[in-house]
């Protein structure tokens, strides 16, 4: 009779144990996330307008010599389009991707003094959601941009080398969507835009990637998830909207980081 209870309350015990271990992975259970959401473009006249400011002016000679811009981007046109510019590439600079048949690339622009330097990334990001980080030092002419696609350093082909010194877009209103003269106009999603004027390196892309920041204070940081156009970066750059609203950003592997809920 002993050896019975003594049984029982063994198989009791266990069962206890089990229930216990499947409570506490239920509260540990991390819950499903719900898609973020992002800026869309139409392609035809939308844009984000962040103005022109001291705190993000390029002078030419001492301020945003150096600059980094980072972005996610899903893009549904054909054509080549603007993502980002300071007014545009005949003027200060500007990021396109170009044109499907083209390739679908990333192009970096940079207007100089004496010639137009610009180049373009190898991977086709046409199609599908990507992280897109473009660092640049304009020091000197014989400097390249590097362009990480995805949180990778991509290989580049110049496409046109630079000479003189670089051009001033202290005049020029930041945008997104499309340039300064009101054209190439982009079609599809962006968001988690960081602008700032220093050189970030393969750690501080990937916790951008990650995270939204990388790190440290940045001079522009736009979420672009909701209507709220604050700054959340250090410079004096609210954005104001144009025919532009919030949409669904495409969920992808995994979700990570409480604010961006996107990446690899």
């Amino acid at each position: 009779m002993r050896k019975i209870l003594l049984i029982a309350l063994t198989a009791l015990l266990s069962v206890s144990a089990d229930a216990q271990i499947a409570r506490s992975l239920s509260a540990i259970a991390v819950p499903a996330r719900e898609p973020v959401r992002a800026r869309s473009f139409d392609g035809m006249n939308d844009r984000l307008d962040f103005g022109s400011d001291s705190s993000i002016d390029g002078d030419g000679s001492t301020t945003f010599v150096q600059k980094t811009i980072s972005f996610w981007m899903s893009h549904s046109g054909t054509d080549a389009d603007c993502i980002i510019a300071k007014d545009r590439a005949s003027a200060a600079w500007e990021v396109d991707v170009r044109a499907n048949g083209s390739g679908g690339q990333i192009r970096f622009l940079s207007q100089w003094s004496g010639a137009l330097g610009f180049w373009d990334a190898t991977s086709n990001v046409s199609s599908g959601l990507h992280h897109i980080v473009i660092t640049y030092d304009g020091s000197s002419t014989s400097n390249d941009p590097i362009i990480y696609i995805d949180g990778v350093s991509e290989s580049l082909t110049e496409g046109g080398a630079p000479s003189g010194s670089l051009n001033s877009d202290a005049a020029a209103s930041l945008l997104m969507g499309e340039t300064g003269a009101g054209g190439s106009d982009y079609t599809g999603l962006l968001s988690h835009l960081n602008y700032t004027d220093a050189i970030w390196d393969a750690a501080q892309v990937n916790r951008a990637r990650w995270y939204g920041t990388p790190g440290g204070a940045v001079k522009i940081y736009q979420l672009m998830i909701t209507t709220d156009l604050t700054n959340k970066g250090t410079a004096t750059a609210n954005g104001t909207a144009t025919g532009t609203t919030t949409a669904t950003l495409p969920r992808v592997e995994r979700a990570s980081g409480a604010l961006l809920g996107v990446g690899r």
